[in-house]
């Protein structure tokens, strides 16, 4: 929770619980948010959005485009200027990811400060861990219909 997430994103993005600062602005493509909830929910979307509970604050969706897949990201910002399809599944940690990403990176359970800043290749992501729980772990918020402060999808 926290930061902004996918500033200018591209690839067609399928994301699902996500919390925190500023998510997905001017997304463009077929989108799927599940379980969001929100003050601003998909400023200048493009394309067939699928959104539905957002939860968290600030604002979604600026200015995605293309396929990326994520899972309950949560922490510093994420994914500016990500280019490609890109796994991103259960995200843990503070600090920034994924700036300018661009290709098929694998990266499993990172701990730590920022990551993949200007990354080349489709990046598959899974399991980080760090200052924020996603994806039913144990922590602050919960997602995809687990208990917690905020429950999102269920």
């Amino acid at each position: 929770q926290g930061g902004s997430w996918d500033t200018g994103r591209q690839g067609g993005s399928y994301e699902k619980g996500r919390q925190g600062g500023s998510w997905d602005k001017g997304r463009q493509g077929g989108s799927h948010g599940k379980g969001r909830q929100g003050s601003s929910h998909g400023k200048g979307r493009q394309g067939s959005s699928y959104e539905k509970g957002r939860q968290g604050g600030g604002s979604w969706d600026k200015g995605r485009q293309g396929g990326s897949y994520e899972k309950g990201r949560q922490g510093g910002s994420w994914d500016k200027g990500r280019q490609g399809g890109s796994h991103g599944k259960g995200r843990q940690g503070r600090g920034s990811w994924d700036k300018g990403r661009q290709g098929g990176s694998y990266e499993k359970g990172r701990q730590g400060g920022s990551w993949d800043k200007g990354r080349q290749g489709g990046s598959y992501e899974k399991g980080r861990q760090g200052g924020s729980y996603e994806k039913g772990r144990q922590g602050g918020s919960y997602e995809k219909g687990r208990q917690g402060g905020s429950n999102e999808k269920g």
